[in-house]
């Protein structure tokens, strides 16, 4: 009997679960060994919806996003069955656009993952990869938790690295009052109410930062600070052809 192929996918946030997905739903058992190295608990949510603060909201409306492409409302129609978001009063928009809570999306993908996982069909390893070495055959990935994986094909999910801090900030690392990730754990609660308090970056972080800060009641000065001088736009009020050239 032929080994089967194991695919080692090094990331489990969306990309990386959505991967697993359709490969466990495309093919046997028998055939292949989907491993997903994923240091966080579950496997669906990664930065992007890991996040529990309940004014961290999806940034495009909930019929925009999919993890089946070939099924635009895949994500709504489970959302409507969703008991837990039911309540949630503040997702729909006057025009009935839903913008759930990121970790909502976040759920909907482990949901559609778990019963892969319950079968073996794919494998969490919980688990940071720190190196992978090509064999003669197989590629080796070393694992914090002191284990070796072996795979035939490895796909790298990996979520984006924390910005840098700016030249000019460096002397501030380390103080009470400067935070380089506002994601950790409870930093934005160390900001008192009537803290005057900088934000550098206008994009979605930025908009989470602020969003967070009024949810507990922020009463101080709130500036962002951006290069280009923009702000994160809203949605058209209905579609339009792109024109011209930008960047990402």
């Amino acid at each position: 009997m032929t080994e089967p192929v194991i695919v080692a996918i090094i990331g489990g946030g969306f990309s990386g679960t959505a991967i697993a997905y359709h490969l466990a739903a495309q093919t046997r058992h028998s055939d292949i060994e989907i491993v997903v190295i994923e240091p966080r608990e579950r496997l669906g949510d990664g930065l992007a919806y890991s996040s529990k603060d309940p004014a961290h909201r999806i940034n495009v409306p909930a019929a925009k996003m999919t993890m089946v492409s070939a099924e635009p409302d895949h994500f709504t129609r489970w959302l409507a069955t969703d008991a837990i978001s039911a309540g949630d009063v503040l997702a729909r928009t006057t025009k009935g656009d839903e913008f759930p809570q990121r970790s909502v999306f976040g759920r909907y993908v482990h949901n559609h993952v778990e019963p892969f996982l319950h079968t073996d069909s794919i494998r969490h390893e919980r688990a940071t990869a720190l190196s992978i070495t090509p064999g003669c055959e197989r590629y080796s990935i070393v694992l914090t938790d002191d284990k070796n994986v072996d795979a035939d094909i490895v796909v790298v999910a990996t979520t984006h690295p924390l910005p840098s801090v700016p030249r000019a900030f460096l002397p501030l690392i380390g103080g009470p009052r400067f935070i380089a990730d506002p994601y950790a754990g409870d930093a934005l609660q160390e900001i008192e109410q009537d803290h005057a308090v900088l934000v550098v970056g206008t994009g979605l972080t930025a908009a989470d930062v602020i969003a967070s800060l009024d949810k507990n009641g922020h009463r101080g000065a709130i500036v962002a600070l951006s290069r280009h001088g923009y702000r994160s736009r809203g949605h058209a009020t209905q579609a339009a052809e792109p024109f011209g050239s930008f960047g990402g």
